[in-house]
């Protein structure tokens, strides 16, 4: 963990301790994948869960080699593109791995996208081939058709009578004892992966990764290889990372196609001695209430890194009162567009995240651009050291937050003066009471003290006179006698008037969720309006 961020005092701009990378600029993620994959032949690559098929190194190398020369025998070429719609499978990890070592881009999507959004994501990507769950595929060719994309499509499980599968791809090939993954044609800054954003302000955009940024977010030279768990599809960046982090530093991936539940969880970190976790607040949330937590057997936990959204102070002291063995339990703070965590801590105080990661650069400004100094708040600009692909096929998107080389975040924040990074609130999330700012996180973060509440989103509802009425939608414990006017008098006695719930507190059974599991805060304040209106 970084133990220092350096301030510029006269550019006004906080960095990362500087780290040569160990590779060439130019290498492909797939080349030192395929080095990897022979470095740790009988080591056990991956766990499915459901059924406890492990995977050796050895078989994962077979696979995604198999299907690297299938895909290159199909003529792909690296400025195609491969669409995935695919769960957690033993072969969803070879497929992506194999496409890395082609050195052809993949657009994952998460299968739980409905048919509009698979149109919206492949109607910007225009993947060539694509491989999806079986029980969606009537659903994708009918998305592709419509979208009139001519590809074909191969299931990757699940598998349909007639339709092509994965296994054509998973034959053996004459050549793959002899196979090296390609140069890449535009060198290190070539598109490796199109990652899709949050999709909590507006349409969802597909974000490129370029392999040397990938490189440099993953290849981390004093991580030891973990048991390493998330729940997350490729889809999600934690589900990404958990990949890439396994076969790059020769870790065993524990993975599920199972729907979280917190005791499934548990049962998954007590089975197979996970020792690293990436999870979002919500899951260490619902966990916390989960009557199994007290007899669980969490010791072979080493590493939990939070990320994705703000935690609260009292969700991370709760949770580490089951952690042993000097379990460490930190928090996270990045965006998929700069492909990095620009800080991490162990969030110790409201809004601290910690300080800057290796390589990596933050500026503070207003709202005319100037940058700004120790302890005063403003937009948070994001630079690496790589250069940003920019958002898949929309210049435009891409201009609007990407200026100079710096990432404009949205975010709202500080640096103290030992330069811990803080992190407020989302630009666009503040809300406006009577002239005055109202920060919903910092709501959010009183409520969640709260012992009986798992999860909660504090938004804005219109008013012709403060314009907006701060609001609560919470997700409380089962069988909890939890008020809504205990809810509005412990904010009332703890917050300045203006940051009271003026708009009320309401009891949902769960909140809105993007599938790279973020609160729509949109969505929430539109169930809340509709709810206000039958009060």
């Amino acid at each position: 963990m970084a133990t220092k961020t350096f301030f510029d005092k006269d550019q006004k701009i906080w960095s990362g301790p500087p780290i040569d990378s160990i590779f060439h600029p130019d290498v492909s993620v797939g080349q030192i994948v395929l080095y990897m994959f022979g470095k740790n032949p009988n080591a056990i690559a991956q766990i499915f869960h459901p059924t406890g098929e492990q995977m050796l190194y050895s078989d994962l190398q077979e696979r995604a080699i198999r299907i690297a020369l299938n895909l290159q025998k199909l003529g792909l070429q690296q400025s195609d593109v491969i669409g995935i719609c695919a769960s957690n499978t033993p072969n969803t990890g070879p497929l992506a791995l194999g496409a890395l070592l082609a050195g052809i881009p993949f657009s994952p999507l998460d299968p739980t996208f409905c048919a509009n959004e698979m149109k919206h994501i492949f109607g910007i990507t225009k993947p060539k081939i694509m491989f999806c769950d079986g029980h969606i595929y009537e659903a994708m060719k009918q998305s592709l058709e419509e979208i009139e994309l001519d590809c074909p499509i191969y299931t990757v499980c699940e598998h349909v009578e007639g339709i092509p599968s994965i296994e054509e791809f998973l034959v053996p090939h004459p050549r793959e004892k002899f196979f090296q993954s390609p140069k890449l044609e535009n060198g290190g800054d070539q598109l490796a992966i199109i990652l899709c954003s949050s999709g909590t302000t507006g349409p969802v955009k597909g974000v490129g990764l370029s392999h040397k940024a990938l490189i440099d977010a993953t290849c981390l030279r004093s991580f030891p290889p973990h048991v390493i768990l998330s729940f997350s599809t490729l889809y999600w960046g934690s589900g990404l990372v958990t990949l890439l982090l396994c076969a790059l530093t020769g870790g065993t991936r524990v993975m599920t196609n199972q729907p979280f539940t917190p005791e499934l969880f548990l049962e998954i970190i007590e089975r197979h001695k996970v020792s690293f976790i990436i999870a979002g607040p919500s899951i260490l949330a619902m966990t916390l209430y989960s009557e199994k937590i007290a007899t669980a057997d969490l010791t072979s936990i080493k590493i939990i890194s939070v990320g994705g959204s703000a935690i609260s102070d009292q969700i991370m002291k709760d949770f580490r009162k089951y952690l042993t063995n000097k379990a460490m339990l930190s928090i996270s703070y990045g965006m998929t567009e700069i492909c990095q965590t620009i800080a991490k801590g162990l969030g110790n105080n409201s809004g601290a995240v910690g300080m800057l990661a290796p390589n990596s650069k933050v500026k503070i400004i207003d709202k005319d651009e100037n940058q700004l100094g120790v302890g005063e708040q403003g937009e948070i600009c994001l630079r690496s050291k790589n250069k940003w692909p920019g958002y898949y096929n929309n210049p435009e998107a891409t201009a609007l937050i990407y200026k100079g080389g710096w990432i404009h975040s949205g975010d709202i924040g500080f640096f103290n003066e030992e330069g811990v990074l803080h992190i407020i609130d989302r630009k666009k999330d503040i809300l406006k009471y009577q002239n005055y700012q109202v920060y919903p996180t910092e709501i959010e973060m009183v409520i969640n003290k709260m012992s009986d509440v798992v999860e909660v989103c504090v938004c804005g509802l219109d008013d012709i006179v403060s314009r907006d009425l701060p609001a609560a939608a919470i997700v409380k414990k089962q069988k909890s006698s939890l008020t809504t006017e205990e809810v509005e008098k412990f904010v009332a006695e703890r917050l300045a008037n203006h940051m009271h719930l003026h708009g009320k507190a309401y009891f949902v059974d769960q909140l809105p969720k993007a599938p790279s599991s973020k609160v729509l805060r949109r969505e929430v304040k539109q169930m809340l309006e509709l709810m206000r209106s039958k009060n």
